[in-house]
């Protein structure tokens, strides 16, 4: 299995909500003018405003990886203000796994489905 889902959540810092959303249309703006292969790229906000959930669909580790030289050089200023942890959902390939693995990601195999 090829295809990628992911989990992205980002922890924001106190206070730092109203900064946090003015950095979400940046990276919209690139995945929208940018990405070819990207299937979903869904933002969500937790009720208490703490946490930011981004639900992404990629088929494959290389529209990942095209899709992170796109938005990575937005990670600085963001992760100033946010933790990130990834889940990643499927078979990475070895080029993602050493491309993130400065990152705080953690993997799953597909085991079943319908």
């Amino acid at each position: 299995m090829s295809r990628l889902q992911i989990s992205a959540t980002f922890s924001i810092h106190e206070g730092k909500l109203d900064e946090f959303k003015t950095h979400v249309p940046k990276y919209i703006e690139r995945v929208r003018d940018l990405d070819t292969q990207t299937e979903a790229y869904d933002w969500f906000l937790s009720p208490d405003g703490t946490s930011c959930e981004v639900r992404e669909i990629y088929p494959s580790s290389e529209a990942l990886l095209d899709h992170i030289g796109h938005v990575g050089d937005l990670f600085p200023d963001t992760l100033a203000i946010a933790d990130l942890a990834i889940k990643v959902y499927g078979e990475p390939s070895a080029e993602l796994v050493e491309a993130t693995k400065e990152m705080d990601v953690v993997g799953f195999s597909f085991l079943a489905g319908a």
